[in-house]
Order: C-alpha cells, then structure tokens, then sequence
C-alpha cells in the first residue's frame, strides 16, 4: 500500500469516526434530557461550530502520528509533495464529493418541504457532509489503486 493510500485511509478514519462519536454523544446527552435537539435550532448550530474546530484538529494530529508512525515502521521520510497524477486524483475526488453534498443538500431542504421537522434537515445535511468525505476518500483510494 502506498503511502498516499494510507494517508487517505487516516482521512477517511478522521473523517467517519469523529463526527459518529461527537455526535453520538450529543445523542446520549439528548436522551438525558442535558440538551434539546428536536425543537431548538440554536443548539445544532452550537454543536456544528464545536465539531469543525474538533474535526479540523483531530484530523491534524492523526496525520502527524501517522507520519511518525510511518516514518519509525518504513524508515523513509516521505513528502507530502503531489505530482501531477495527485492533483488530478485530488479534483476528481473533489467533484464527486461536491456532487455527494449536493445531493444531500437538496434531500435536507426537500425534507423541509415536506414538512419534516427540522433537526431532520439538519440530520440529513450532517450526514451527507460525511457522506461526501466518505466519497472524497474512497475515490482517491480508487483511483491510487487502479493507478490512474
């Protein structure tokens, strides 16, 4: 497995399983009655702003003890550096992952037309941001696998 490969892997991990437990545990704390998440729509927007510095942190330091990790297991120092081929894979997976959140972003505000409520809307948009990062990665791994 490449080392490229492997970075998407660390994305894709970051990606999935950091919203699922952030998430699940405003779950948890829902049913316990600590926060209200079917009627106030303040308190999704609070948890959206939390999660992102979250993410983007969480993500940063799974990079940097992957590259550790990679560097004392393989003895080489690899570069973050893209070639042409990179950048390539990198915007066709962008696409498809625009396309992904596209298609999430119209079935949230369709569930608003039908009159759902609206902590589904916000359900379904948080889900399809995921969603696409989970296409995003699974694109690119496609793409280095079948090397392109």
């Amino acid at each position: 497995m490449t080392f490229q490969e492997k970075r998407t892997l660390v994305t894709l991990a970051s990606s999935v399983i950091i919203p699922t437990l952030y998430f699940s545990y405003l779950f948890h704390m829902h049913q316990e009655g600590s926060i209200d998440l079917t009627n106030n729509l303040r308190t999704w927007g609070i948890a959206i702003l939390i999660l992102i510095p979250i993410q983007i942190g969480i993500t940063i330091l799974n990079h940097i003890i992957f590259y550790i990790i990679n560097r004392i297991v393989t003895g080489t120092m690899e570069s973050y550096d893209t070639d042409e081929r990179d950048k390539r894979i990198e915007l066709i997976a962008t696409r498809n992952s625009y396309i992904g959140f596209m298609v999430g972003y119209v079935l949230a505000m369709a569930s608003l037309v039908l009159g759902a409520p609206n902590y589904v809307m916000f359900i379904v948009l948080i889900s399809s941001g995921m969603f696409s990062s989970v296409i995003n990665g699974l694109t690119e791994l496609y793409f280095y696998r079948r090397g392109f």
